[in-house]
């Protein structure tokens, strides 16, 4: 059977909780076990437009059904790109991010979620969200991200517990670049182009702010 998760339809074998198949096999590693009881919400995806918690229901039932997966703290332009990709478009155009910008400011109004500004840039694009009561910083893998859909702050959480783990120093704190070459590492990635760079320069100002226990 096939499943659509976020736009793509993958091919699953077997009758397994819908967690399992989202972190196992597709690698959706946002999506969380953090409890055994169905209690925590951590496992939260958004399947035929309703709140689901992925571990309480095999994947074999959502057949049929689009199915996002709700990742946050994220930058609103992922929110976007994962909006267009579940509707079967094949970018965010100034039409649809519009639309959007409006939906986010009625959920703000709503108290659905929270935003913060961790670019501290102009604009709604790059504005960090979250479902309201979660976490503001979630240190976690990669995933299918890209780099720029990191928040600032998860970089600046990463970065600051590689210092405290005693894995690089900043002696030079000018010249960091033994510290965004391990962030790059810990993420799978090798190249330090200059929107890596801009990131990760950012998420450095940011250690200042990383919240305990980090």
């Amino acid at each position: 059977m096939k499943i659509s998760v976020n736009g793509q339809d993958y091919s699953i074998a077997g009758d397994k909780p819908l967690l399992s198949v989202l972190r196992d096999e597709i690698g959706m590693l946002s999506v969380k076990e953090g409890c055994d009881d169905a209690t925590c919400g951590t496992c939260v995806v958004i399947a035929g437009g309703k709140l689901v918690k992925s571990c309480s229901r095999n994947a074999s039932t959502f057949e049929n059904q689009e199915i996002i997966t709700a990742e946050g703290p994220m930058p609103c332009h992922r929110v976007y790109r994962l909006y267009a990709r579940a509707a079967g478009l094949s970018r965010v155009g100034k039409d649809i991010q519009s639309a959007l910008n409006k939906a986010v400011a009625y959920g703000l109004r709503q108290q659905e979620f929270q935003q913060v500004d961790e670019w501290n840039r102009a604009g709604q694009i790059d504005k960090v969200v979250r479902i309201r009561g979660t976490p503001p910083v979630r240190l976690r893998e990669r995933g299918l991200r890209d780099f720029d859909e990191v928040p600032p702050m998860e970089l600046a959480v990463l970065i600051q517990s590689l210092l405290d783990r005693g894995d690089h120093t900043l002696d030079e704190p000018l010249a960091p670049e033994p510290i965004f070459r391990t962030v790059l590492a810990a993420y799978g990635s090798q190249r330090l182009t200059l929107k890596v760079r801009q990131s990760l320069e950012r998420a450095n100002v940011l250690r200042e702010a990383v919240p305990a226990p980090f």
